[in-house]
């Protein structure tokens, strides 16, 4: 299970602070990638194009958990605004050969708290059948 879910991750501490997965804040870092000065950019994304984040809709029980942490409450109640500008933004840059993208070619119909093994190991080879498609381009994509 994803530590970045938030409701079912745990806060942890260390060095004294309390901390949560940075999922929910920056779910692709690309642009720190880009800020730390590296000049090629692999980005393996969850979603099909296409994919829209809807507004979360545990958002109450959210307020509830984490009220205590209104700067927290604030980026969950906005994350979908970010999400999908984020991946308007990955969509140009690819478009611009600044960055490599794998992704799933068919939207993933798994849900994030599936069980079923079988559904789990199907998305998983899927998964290895979309990054061996992308290998050759991705070779000339950090060739270049």
């Amino acid at each position: 299970m994803a530590s970045s879910m938030p409701l079912v991750s745990q806060i942890v501490e260390a060095d004294g602070k309390l901390l949560l997965d940075g999922g929910t804040s920056d779910s692709v870092p690309l642009l720190h990638s880009m800020l730390t000065g590296a000049s090629k950019h692999i980005v393996v994304l969850t979603q099909a194009a296409g994919y829209k984040k809807k507004p979360n809709k545990l958002m109450a029980l959210m307020r509830q958990r984490y009220a205590d942490y209104p700067y927290y409450l604030d980026r969950l109640q906005y994350r979908h605004y970010e999400y999908n500008r984020l991946y308007r933004w990955i969509e140009r840059e690819q478009a611009a050969g600044r960055i490599f993208v794998i992704r799933p070619p068919e939207p993933v119909t798994v849900s994030s708290m599936e069980h079923d093994t079988n559904k789990l190991l199907a998305l998983y080879e899927q998964g290895l059948a979309a990054a061996a498609q992308a290998w050759p381009k991705l070779q000339e994509y950090l060739a270049g």
